[in-house]
């Protein structure tokens, strides 16, 4: 967990102090896991959630806490493999 926020600015955009910085969450996180079926066959699953953040310094519009689902399964062969995968499987608007 990372917090950062201005502790200075110019006096033309001095109401910044104290804020968090735009595109900059104050919490992130993420992991995932992998579930070998058998020798060749494979699924996987990771998740991400991600906190609020000021969109822009020049105004107070901030996004909403968000979570990514992406899941995969596939085919490993040692010299070969292929995959399918779905990126953000709970088609959270972000």
């Amino acid at each position: 967990i990372m917090e950062s926020n201005y502790t200075a600015a110019p006096q033309e955009i001095s109401s910044l102090i104290g804020r968090s910085y735009s595109n900059a969450p104050n919490w992130q996180f993420s992991g995932g896991a992998v579930y070998q079926v058998n020798d060749y066959l494979f699924l996987q699953s990771d998740m991400s959630r991600q906190g609020a953040f000021y969109f822009d310094d020049s105004n107070n519009q901030k996004s909403t806490p968000f979570s990514l689902l992406n899941l995969s399964a596939g085919i490993r062969r040692s010299s070969w493999s292929w995959t399918v995968w779905w990126k953000n499987a709970l088609n959270e608007n972000y």
